[in-house]
């Protein structure tokens, strides 16, 4: 399955993330993080646009990879029927489910109506 393509911001930052350590490099993790969003919403929207387009373009070639991808691995019908369906989320003890909202076990544990689920 083809990976999904990077964001606008994704593609900047790998791209000036080097040039952010090479001048700073005694920079933590997070202060590069915060150097590079600094960067970014002072960046003007032409330079930004060059990014806008490479981001587009690894998403047209993800939409092509992934046109054929799916052509070449077709989804069976059970697993897409599968996929499909809302089935209550389970508890990971056996024989014991999650409470619904709107059940009677799910109002206990909300809160909502406590005083009479203490007379009880």
């Amino acid at each position: 399955m083809p990976k999904q393509p990077l964001s606008t911001y994704f593609l900047f930052s790998q791209e000036e993330r080097l040039k952010v350590k090479a001048e700073h490099p005694s920079y933590s993790i997070c202060e590069i993080a915060k150097e590079l969003g600094r960067r970014w919403a002072v960046m003007s929207p032409e330079v930004k646009q060059r990014f806008q387009q490479m981001a587009e373009q690894a998403r047209q070639k993800y939409d092509q990879d992934m046109a054929a991808h799916r052509q070449a691995n077709p989804t069976p019908p059970a697993v897409a029927q599968n996929a499909n369906q809302n089935t209550a989320p389970t508890s990971k003890l056996p024989g014991t489910t999650v409470p619904q909202p709107g059940g009677p076990g799910y109002a206990a544990l909300t809160g909502s109506d406590y005083g009479s689920f203490l007379l009880q």
